[in-house]
């Protein structure tokens, strides 16, 4: 599955978002972002819920805490201890 991180139109929250495992994480420059044609070929795209101004996190930051929390759901999903 094909997984964009970034705040799109169809953009769900990684917490509400049911994922097919395996994943591969589609992330992309700060500033510039994904391409469109990257992000059509995307299954699904995910963001981050932000509180407050800011709107969006480092790109590492960012995929640590959207692979933090898909792992967490996987090893609690199959009970696997990670």
């Amino acid at each position: 599955t094909l997984v964009l991180v970034e705040q799109t139109i169809e953009s769900k929250s990684i917490y509400l978002s049911i994922i097919s495992y395996p994943l591969c994480f589609i992330v992309g420059n700060e500033v510039k972002g994904v391409s469109e044609e990257l992000a059509k070929l995307a299954n699904q795209h995910v963001e981050i819920p932000m509180r407050g101004i800011k709107q969006s996190l480092n790109v590492s930051v960012a995929t640590g805490v959207v692979g933090y929390e898909f792992a967490r759901n996987y090893s609690s999903d199959n009970k696997i201890i990670l």
